[in-house]
């Protein structure tokens, strides 16, 4: 068949022509016709399904682009509030992380509160302890208060108090048994005590530990214990009427001997050794020879019905006191045996005699409550101890006689100042009466009690490292750079000591005057070499001495009153007086030129002091002598100056005492200001700024003294009040407070080690142990106290336990 253009030429051909076509040739054409017309009807089918296809997949495209907007629409909108939801869940995380930060820092500042809280509480109960005598309670509970770190200020303030008063050493814990009888060697090595079980046991007073123990000769409990004065040998006497003489160092018998006239109760044996006496029935006192063991004399003159209980040799031998049931005592005269004098002291029993160490004082203890001193060569009574509450057991003087110890059945070891008359201490501890007491050295006594127990107490404070006491009043005192040096001002002299050694190197004569505050040495100061040193008087005399010889260099004229300060700048070249004539004169310490003259219009100049580079100082005013003595009254100017040494001129001023400035120091730095006044505070500057930084709160009365350590991190001041307080710096808490002077305060110092001098008008000198650092505090603690747990109950009462009965 024809298809395409070729048909297509044909057909018009065809039209074109008349010429006839063959019937085959006609049927050809009429068929190619109709297969073309076929094709372009089915072409035209074909297109037009297409088209519709295309339409419906135009439609289906539409709507399934409509779909996919209204998606992508929801999606943004989905993304859109998840977008939303992830930013508020970020927020809330971070809220909720914050929150949970500061619910754990909450969390944490209750904690600590509660843990402060604790601390303030278990450091106040301390405190109370402390002031009703009972130290190992106190002692407890301010350790128990500081195992917080860090701990509050007013805890390791307790705990320092604490641990360095009087207090014990250590408990010897025994198997029970009342111990009357207690002795202790001479060389105060060991101590001995016996029981009522017959036993006597001999302990190491150093380490508390057992050395003897003399049993199984005795059928009775022990009435006394003595040791010879050599500690060789112990005398031994019991209530089955025996004495025994031990070896002490083998435990063997020496010598018994059979009492009799009954019990043999309390026992002494003469300074030499020679002579044993005991205190019997039938008011009889026997004496007995060391050597032999023979009974050499029977002083009988007490009531025969009963019995003699103390008895005790004067330190030359000579006499012999004995006191019995019915409150009698008698004076003996040893070499005859005879009688010499006869006392009726009580109506009741006497529990103990002690002779003084010179023999000249007879201190009687008994069932009264109180404690009588008895002139020894007259019998006159020279004093009474009273108000004690309750029977006094034991009495006893140190080796140097300053002291008196004493039991008393309340529980209490006590200690008297012999020359006053007055209680220095009241020491409880041990749950029992303390029966007997004796002296280990000048401060350190032990105790026995009817528990059986022994208790070694330290009766010094542990505060006090060292001390020296200048006669008479001493109104200024200086230390040399290197500590070593003091200048002690005395009346109309001067004193120039070594602190090592507390020797007085020479006596500085200030000369006559026409009253005795002219002749005081008011202010004195060292060069920073310490071979010279500067001196003002109350009559405005101002000198500057040699060390090394005592003599005068030279006089300084120029104050016409009283000299309040003296000092060197740091190079020692430079020296400053300030006086009542409120003039502050600077001097060339070479020459003794002045090198000018500032004088303040508006009051007295009364403390100044250098910058460590020299180019400052620092002046505190006001007028301080009256007002301290509240004859003058007016208050005036209370400022710190600042004054340029090169120019003279006043360059700055810190404003904010109250009172008359008395002291003003610089840190080592010289950053630092520090200035203490008559209003009783101690007030910190910033030198550069001219500012004030803290203020330190804490004294009773007026500040006089004021220092820096070394590392600016401690302060410490002195005050009118007697007392020495260390600060902390950084952050005011006051650490320590430590009393012990009577009078106004003229000196703190730090030394290289952190201690603390201090001097004052009572003539008192002395270097304090400050344990700043706890863990040296906690270190003396393991070797010089004694620490008791704290019992079940004290625990519940002082919240460290809801319930430890199964403890």
């Amino acid at each position: 068949m024809l298809r395409g253009a070729r048909l297509t030429q044909f057909e018009a051909w065809q039209m074109q022509n008349t010429l006839a076509l063959l019937p085959a040739e006609t049927a050809f054409l009429q068929a190619s016709l109709s297969a073309r017309a076929e094709r372009e009807a089915a072409e035209t089918a074909r297109q037009r399904r297409e088209l519709e296809t295309a339409q419906q997949l135009a439609a289906s495209e539409k709507q399934r682009a409509e779909t996919e907007r209204e998606a992508a629409q929801r999606l943004r909108r989905r993304a859109v509030w998840l977008a939303g939801a992830l930013a508020l869940a970020v927020i809330l995380a971070l809220a909720a992380l914050f929150l949970g930060q500061q619910a754990q820092q909450n969390a944490a500042v209750a904690a600590r509160s509660a843990a402060e809280s604790q601390s303030i509480a278990l450091a106040a109960g301390a405190q109370a302890a402390q002031a009703n005598n009972n130290g190992d309670l106190a002692l407890a509970l301010a350790l128990a208060a500081n195992e917080i770190e860090p701990a509050p200020a007013f805890a390791r303030r307790v705990l320092y108090d604490a641990a360095l008063s009087p207090g014990t050493v250590r408990q010897i814990v025994t198997d029970g048994g009342w111990r009357w009888s207690l002795d202790v060697s001479k060389d105060g090595r060991l101590v001995a005590a016996g029981d009522d079980f017959g036993d006597v046991t001999i302990w190491d007073v150093a380490i508390g530990q057992q050395v003897q123990h003399l049993a199984g000769e005795h059928g009775d409990a022990i009435g006394d214990v003595a040791f010879t004065p050599d500690g060789r040998y112990l005398l031994s006497s019991a209530y089955d009427d025996q004495l025994i003489l031990w070896d002490v160092a083998t435990g063997a018998v020496i010598w018994r001997a059979l009492n009799p006239t009954g019990d043999p109760n309390l026992l002494n044996i003469s300074p030499d050794g020679s002579l044993a006496a005991a205190g019997t029935e039938e008011g009889v006192v026997t004496l007995w020879d060391m050597a032999s063991g023979k009974l050499v004399g029977e002083l009988a003159g007490h009531e025969p019905a009963w019995q003699v209980l103390p008895v005790v040799f004067s330190p030359d031998g000579r006499w012999l006191a004995s006191g019995s049931e019915i409150g009698e005592m008698i004076l003996w005269d040893v070499p005859t045996q005879s009688l010499r004098r006869r006392i009726q002291v009580i109506d009741d029993v006497l529990f103990s005699l002690a002779f003084s160490p010179d023999g000249q004082t007879l201190a009687v203890a008994g069932k009264s409550g109180s404690i009588w001193l008895f002139d020894a060569d007259t019998g006159a009574l020279v004093g009474e101890l009273p108000g004690l509450p309750d029977w006094v057991f034991a009495v006893t003087f140190s080796p140097n006689g300053s002291k008196l110890l004493a039991g008393s059945r309340d529980g209490a070891v006590l200690v008297w100042d012999v020359a006053s008359q007055q209680r220095q201490q009241t020491l409880y501890g041990e749950e029992g009466w303390p029966l007997n007491v004796a002296f280990v050295d000048e401060n350190t006594a032990v105790a026995s009690y009817n528990n059986g127990n022994l208790r070694v107490w330290d009766l010094a404070d542990g505060r006090q490292l060292q001390s020296h006491l200048a006669p008479g009043f001493m109104p200024s005192f200086a230390q040399s750079a290197d500590g070593r040096l003091a200048a002690a001002g005395l009346n109309n002299a001067i004193q120039l000591l070594d602190l090592t050694t507390g020797e007085t190197h020479h006596t500085l004569t200030l000369g006559d005057a026409t009253s005795l505050e002219e002749n005081n040495a008011t202010a004195l100061a060292f060069d920073p070499s310490g071979a010279q040193l500067l001196s003002g008087s109350g009559d405005g005399r101002l000198i500057l001495w040699d060390v090394a010889s005592g003599e005068m260099i030279r006089p300084l004229p120029g104050h016409t009153g009283f000299i309040h300060q003296v000092a060197f700048s740091p190079d020692g070249r430079t020296m400053v007086s300030t006086a009542d004539d409120r003039q502050v004169i600077v001097w060339d310490s070479q020459s003794g030129e002045v090198s000018f003259t500032y004088i303040n219009p508006t009051d007295v100049v009364t403390a100044v002091s250098f910058s460590p580079d020299g180019r400052l100082l620092a002046l505190g005013v006001g007028t301080t002598r009256y007002v301290a003595d509240f004859a003058y009254t007016e208050q005036r100017d209370t400022r710190v100056l600042l004054l340029e040494t090169a120019t003279g001129e006043i360059v700055g001023e810190l404003r904010g005492h109250t009172g008359p400035v008395t002291t003003v120091t610089f840190s080592d730095d010289g950053r630092y200001l520090l200035s203490g006044a008559l209003d009783a505070t101690l007030r910190l500057w910033d030198v550069a700024d001219r500012r004030l930084l803290r203020r330190f709160d804490g004294h009773t009365s007026g500040i006089m003294a004021a220092a820096f350590d070394h590392d600016g991190v401690y302060a410490a001041s002195g005050a009118q009040d007697g007392t020495v307080i260390i600060w902390d710096v950084a952050t005011g808490d006051l650490l320590r407070q430590i009393p012990g002077h009577v009078g106004v305060v003229h000196l703190v110092a730090f030394n290289a080690n952190g201690n603390i001098w201090s001097a004052a008008e009572d003539g008192g000198i002395y270097l304090w142990h400050s344990a700043l650092d706890d863990d040296v505090l906690r270190t003396w603690l393991t070797t010089h106290r004694h620490v008791p747990p704290l019992a079940c109950l004290q625990q519940i009462q002082y919240g460290l336990a809801a319930d430890c009965s199964d403890d």
